[in-house]
């Protein structure tokens, strides 16, 4: 039997189990018979297997170049290196959704197992939106987007990968993002079963902790490695042009972002229960919202995928999705007590009351992003990239001054002059690096305001770490890991928040026409271009050209720009970059042309300030989000609740 034929079987299986076990499931709901529930349990962890081997199916056709199948023989091709067959899988539209389902099931099959000794109502509602969401990506797969649909005549060779997703950030940036763009349907679906069971306890915020942390760790991972690739692949030098796409992967972060601040304040005060409800469910949305953006077409982008009716089944998605959920909330009765317990005692000086405006602003963001995303939808009128820069602005500046605030108080108003000491301390350390970096040329007004913001931040976020290991001591960073473990996140966006404003502001761009010998000075560098070479490679031809870097008549490097011509597509001319990187900013080369004629060459020369310091910023952020998520010594009276949610209504298991 052919592999398209043996992926279509497990496909189709998956698609009539997981049909069944939301049917048990609902039946289950609706009738309290419990013992059903375990029926739906083991039909969607037959799902699972049947999705597991069906993807294993496609990986070994793209591994051996089975271009029987019509998707194969569109994204690989004979030369193409291991590696990037293996990332053709997610290449195009079909092999992504499978990779989104993939994701979905193995997600929804450890909850599965998480969540056996929650309340079967609980569990129910856990599992619906599992496999409700897996149902609903199943059926695109399976009639809309085949990723096993058998070739007419079999072609000797494929098509062949596009060469801009043959880049390792390719082959890490999707899989990143869809799983975090997934994982949220996980959080979501704890929350469901929360309110489902009528009990508004901070429990299901602790049960979704882990994810909740892991999860946004990914998404962040997600969109710096689709930055670093835009860097690394487009040869422009810059790394976030505002794209529909881009946007579509930043709104749902700022959201999720917002949710995780929230729902900090829900397990510590009880407060802010309906934000964090709501900002989750938008959150959910959003990243549906993305998909749609991504797979519809409707909207033009360098990393959208080829006009598709199924985009709009996602929007239909979405409305469905979204009335359930807001409908499910407010026919809760507890709902009108949620409203009341947060009006309840609320000071806005407080911490709580700054994470509620920080809620605001990181909505206000992604309303002003989705404004200039959507608008081409219906006006055919697009924004540029200053219409992204003028509206965000002022935001990201008070959202740091709110994180800063919010740091050096507490959930408590009790002593004043405290937080006060804290205040001017932070105020006078951003003055004094405002200071620095107007003395060091660095003088541009904007740059300094936002700058003046970042700094007050980082020191709140290090006086408030001082603080806490003075009073705790060592032994403090284990026993409150997560408070360090957010730390270090705040620490991490400061760091890439300081590398966006400076690559931003201060990037220096120069195009240069040149012939072998070659010489450019730039601010103490000395850079000498070499004759140009061919090597010929796997899947295509190199063209490059040397670039010594010297420094105080001292050669530091050599730079390799190239032009490449890849089998498969050899029209066509991708140039791959090349650049030197230090902690004070990258020098960066990208060959543009090259006239074989008169030998001459056109070599675009960028030097982009601090801006590793954005990659270095992320990693400290997942270290950060890592070490936050798990509890590592817990205190006695943090320990969960067991109340209601872990008394079972039935003794039924898997």
């Amino acid at each position: 039997m052919e592999l398209g034929s043996i992926g279509m079987f497990f496909q189709i299986s998956a698609l009539i189990l997981c049909l069944a076990s939301v049917a048990a499931y609902i039946y289950a709901y609706i009738t309290k018979s419990y013992n059903i529930k375990s029926i739906g349990n083991w039909l969607f962890i037959g799902t699972t297997i049947a999705i597991i081997i069906a993807s294993l199916v496609l990986f070994m056709a793209f591994a051996i170049s089975d271009f029987s199948i019509d998707y194969v023989a569109r994204y690989s091709d004979n030369s193409l290196p291991m590696f990037y067959k293996i990332s053709a899988f997610w290449g195009g539209q079909a092999g992504s959704l499978l990779l989104w389902v993939l994701l979905l099931v193995i997600f929804g099959t450890i909850e599965l197992f998480r969540i056996k000794n929650m309340n079967d109502t609980y569990q129910l509602g856990v599992m619906l939106i599992m496999a409700g969401t897996t149902l609903f990506f199943t059926l695109l797969v399976s009639f809309l987007q085949n990723p096993f649909e058998l070739t007419r005549i079999v072609p000797s060779d494929g098509s062949g990968l596009n060469p801009l997703l043959q880049n390792p950030g390719m082959v890490i940036h999707p899989p990143t993002l869809y799983v975090g763009y997934v994982g949220f349907t996980v959080i979501a679906a704890h929350s469901l079963g929360a309110i489902l069971s009528r009990d508004f306890s901070a429990t299901w915020i602790k049960m979704a902790r882990p994810w909740s942390m892991i999860i946004w760790a990914f998404l962040t991972v997600g969109i710096v490695i689709g930055a670093w690739w835009a860097y690394v692949e487009l040869g422009w030098g810059g790394y976030w042009a505002w794209d529909p796409v881009e946007n579509a992967s930043i709104m749902p972060w700022f959201t999720a972002t917002a949710f995780l601040h929230s729902a900090y304040v829900y397990e510590k005060t009880g407060k802010l229960k309906v934000w964090t409800f709501i900002l989750l469910i938008i959150t959910f949305e959003l990243t549906i919202l993305g998909t749609f953006i991504t797979r519809s077409g409707l909207i033009n982008s360098v990393h959208s995928f080829a006009p598709h009716p199924i985009g709009y089944y996602f929007l239909v998605y979405i409305v469905i999705s979204l009335v359930v959920y807001i409908v499910t909330l407010i026919s809760n009765k507890e709902f009108k007590e949620l409203i009341k317990a947060d009006e309840e005692e609320f000071k806005f000086l407080s911490r709580t009351g700054f994470v509620l405006i920080s809620n605001w602003l990181f909505l206000a963001i992604s309303l002003a992003i989705a404004f200039g995303t959507l608008t081409p939808l219906f006006t055919g009128a697009n924004y540029a990239i200053s219409y992204y820069n003028r509206a965000t602005a002022p935001f990201f500046m008070l959202i740091f001054l709110t994180s800063g605030y919010g740091l050096l108080t507490g959930f408590k108003i009790s002593n004043m002059k405290k937080y006060k000491i804290r205040l001017i301390i932070s105020f006078a350390a951003a003055v004094i690096g405002v200071i620095i970096m107007a003395a060091f040329g660095y003088n541009n007004k904007m740059s300094l305001a936002l700058n003046f913001t970042i700094f007050f931040s980082a020191a709140a976020v290090l006086i408030r770490t001082f603080t806490s290991l003075k009073s705790g001591g060592l032994k403090s960073i284990l026993q409150a890991n997560r408070f360090y473990g957010a730390m270090i996140i705040h620490i991490g966006l400061v760091i890439i928040a300081f590398g966006i404003v400076m690559s931003s502001f201060y990037m220096f761009k120069g195009e240069y026409s040149v012939k072998p010998e070659f010489v450019l000075d730039y601010k103490g560098y000395v850079f000498q271009v070499g004759s140009y070479s061919n090597l010929q490679e796997k899947n295509y031809i190199s063209e490059f050209v040397p670039i010594k870097i010297y420094k105080d008549d001292k050669l530091i490097t050599t730079a390799y720009p190239e032009i490449r011509t890849y089998n498969r597509h050899s029209t066509e001319k991708f140039r791959e970059v090349a650049y030197y990187s230090q902690l004070t900013g990258d020098l960066y080369f990208a060959l543009y042309n090259i006239n074989h004629n008169d030998l001459s060459m056109v070599i675009l020369f960028i030097h982009q300030p601090f801006v590793s310091w954005i990659w270095a910023g992320c990693l400290i952020m997942v270290i950060g989000a890592f070490f936050g998520a798990f509890v590592f010594k817990r205190k006695e009276q943090d320990i969960v609740n067991k109340k209601s949610y872990f008394v079972a209504e039935n003794n039924s298991h898997i």
